[in-house]
């Protein structure tokens, strides 16, 4: 058995100890509240709307792209 051995069976008891741990319920009710007040509702439905259009814009120019460049190179 080396030094390596040793530490990892420590870690592996630290990590097995701490992987019960949970955090204390008043600070969770904290982040919770603190989520729920910076909740902008129809932000993120917004965006997805926005990146919708301009999704569907920059297919169609390259789809117009594709098409004129290529009947312009068509083979005799």
């Amino acid at each position: 058995m080396n030094k390596h051995d040793s530490e990892d069976e420590l870690l592996d008891q630290l990590y097995s100890k701490s992987a019960k741990e949970q955090p204390p319920s008043h600070l969770d009710k904290k982040i919770l509240a603190e989520a729920k007040a910076r909740y902008q509702p129809g932000t993120l439905a917004a965006s997805f709307k926005w990146q919708r259009i301009l999704s569907v814009a920059a297919v169609m120019v390259l789809s117009i792209y594709v098409f004129f460049d290529v009947n312009d190179n068509r083979m005799p």
